[in-house]
């Protein structure tokens, strides 16, 4: 019976509770290294800082949307765990909850959900 309990709690946590935004956000990739200032030969400083410029602009949004990625991530871990507490609180003690959602944290990102949701 427990199995059945933890196979709901899972099937609502994962696709059932999970909206668009936690599906399409929590994939975000790192943002990468920090775009260092190299002058080109056939540029001018002014055209190495504009472009220079415009790195620094892409890895800020870069580095934000990553941010969004580990919110939306974490909040749907914490769905998550949530609904497969809720199926299993008769028996699951409050450290299996720590496990659940430490075990599912890494494989969040995952795009298998993405896929299946259409993100």
């Amino acid at each position: 019976m427990e199995g059945y309990g933890l196979l709901i709690g899972h099937l609502l946590g994962d696709f059932i509770f999970q909206n668009d935004w936690m599906a399409g956000n929590k994939t975000n990739p790192r943002p990468g290294p920090f775009p260092d200032l190299r002058f080109a030969e056939n540029e001018t400083a002014e055209q190495s800082y504009r472009r220079y410029d415009e790195a620094v602009l892409v890895w800020y949004k870069a580095k934000k949307a990553f941010a969004v990625g580990h919110l939306a991530c974490t909040v749907h871990c914490l769905l998550y765990t949530l609904t497969v507490w809720l199926f299993s609180c008769w028996w699951m003690s409050w450290w299996g909850l720590l496990v659940c959602f430490a075990a599912h944290w890494p494989t969040g990102p995952s795009t298998v959900s993405v896929l299946l949701v259409g993100g």
